[in-house]
């Protein structure tokens, strides 16, 4: 009798919550750590307190950003996607929310839409060397297409402008350097991201050969 009297109170006290105690909870669980670091169970706890504020108020920009971050970190990419989806809806005006929308669909290999969200967010003048790179390497996946290498090459350079210091760039250039076959750019974008991240063996290994 105890156990369920003591069921039906959690319950109540459940029910008693409201989007943002749901919220809440997800961020003390977080602990302002990255999604991916979180033990598995917890991830799963934070995803679940964030569903139900969304459930409870679809309204809080907050909560959609969050539950994106741990749908990401789950890989859950599609409903990361349909999150992204239902924010613009609500929030066209939203410009991060289109890169966003960007990343969660090239994580799933949907390259054409994910430049489109990529571009949608520039035009709305959400520039940032993080969406400039993400646009740059979206490109490249879909370099079997000539002008596609120097959209690319050209989405690294900009994020470079903005962040000198990002070998990821430098090393994502000089791989379009090479497939431009241009050696001698792609052998000093090497040497620049090396020069940034000299621990990195696999920027040693392609710029050996």
């Amino acid at each position: 009798m105890k156990r369920w009297a003591l069921l039906l109170l959690c319950g109540l006290a459940a029910c008693s919550r409201d989007a943002g105690d749901w919220h809440q909870q997800a961020q003390e669980l977080i602990g302002g750590q990255e999604p991916r670091s979180l033990p598995a169970a917890v991830l799963a706890q934070a995803t679940y307190c964030e569903e139900q504020a969304l459930a409870l108020d679809s309204t809080r920009a907050e909560t959609y950003f969050s539950l994106a971050r741990l749908y990401r970190a789950r890989g859950a990419y599609e409903d990361e996607t349909r999150l992204w989806r239902g924010l613009l809806a609500q929030h066209p005006d939203l410009n991060e929310a289109y890169a966003g929308l960007g990343a969660s669909m090239a994580a799933q290999g949907r390259y054409n839409a994910a430049s489109r969200a990529f571009q949608d967010a520039l035009r709305r003048d959400y520039r940032t060397a993080q969406v400039y790179l993400q646009l740059g390497n979206v490109y490249q996946a879909l370099g079997h297409v000539q002008k596609n290498l120097s959209s690319a090459e050209a989405a690294y350079q900009a994020a470079l402008e903005l962040d000198p210091n990002q070998p990821d760039a430098l090393l994502q250039l000089a791989r379009v350097e090479v497939a431009l076959k241009r050696p001698e750019e792609a052998l000093r974008f090497y040497r620049q991201a090396l020069q940034l991240a000299p621990g990195d063996q696999g920027i040693r290994t392609e710029l050996a050969a």
